[in-house]
């Protein structure tokens, strides 16, 4: 994970750096850049722990007990591997956008929420090899909120783009009505998703927008 987290670090600055500047194409280039160079770290490590496990394990000088769960352990656990390269590499992008809070949900729902519950139930079944799925099961919960998220995210920005667009003929036709009910849609549209933009959208191009349509309402009333 050394290797993954340095990517995520590094990925972070870039993307954040590009945003400022407004240039899109750069953050989505480097987020897919990302993305490749993540899962070809993770991808590696899974071969490395389903082909040779024995060879890690024997840097420990393990008992025979030892190296028979710990094979079993580091392959299971392994399967997760591809999944948190995504999902990190993912949070990443939040975290340039100045909205951190979201990858602490994901790494706590990754690291503490899912996964204890998940590895206590899966303990109740008395086998304790049982138990390491726990971690490809949390991985996956977590890489599916943040897919659910962006999902979500790219759905309203994309229906406030279109409501803008729709907004900007109207005023160029001279509709002062119909554009009045279309500021009034925008508004109520980020007032009823607020406070899930306010956590994965960046802020300062929500509070922009609420102050351009505050002050063409203003101004065509």
């Amino acid at each position: 994970f050394m290797p993954l987290f340095g990517t995520n670090n590094a990925t972070i600055s870039i993307i954040a750096y590009n945003y400022g500047a407004r240039k899109p194409e750069r953050m989505t280039k480097t987020l897919r850049l990302a993305l490749v160079t993540g899962l070809c770290f993770m991808l590696f490590g899974l071969t490395v722990f389903q082909l040779v496990p024995e060879a890690l394990l024997g840097l420990f000088n393990p008992s025979d007990e030892f190296l028979r769960m710990g094979i079993k352990a580091l392959r299971i656990v392994s399967i997760h591997f591809p999944i948190a390269a995504v999902g990190i590499m993912l949070g990443a992008s939040f975290q340039a956008l100045g909205n951190g809070i979201y990858s602490t949900i994901v790494s706590l729902c990754r690291q503490l929420v899912v996964l204890l519950p998940v590895a206590y139930l899966l303990s109740l079944t008395g086998d304790v090899n049982s138990v390491w799925w726990s971690f490809p099961i949390a991985e996956l919960f977590s890489l599916a909120l943040c897919l659910f998220s962006l999902f979500y995210v790219r759905s309203s920005m994309a229906a406030l783009a279109e409501l803008r667009l729709t907004l900007e003929e109207q005023a160029d036709a001279g509709q002062t009505d119909e554009a009045q009910a279309t500021i009034a849609r925008m508004l109520n549209e980020i007032q009823a998703h607020g406070c899930w933009l306010e956590v994965l959208a960046p802020h300062d191009d929500l509070h922009e927008m609420r102050m351009q349509l505050t002050e063409a309402g203003t101004c065509l009333s």
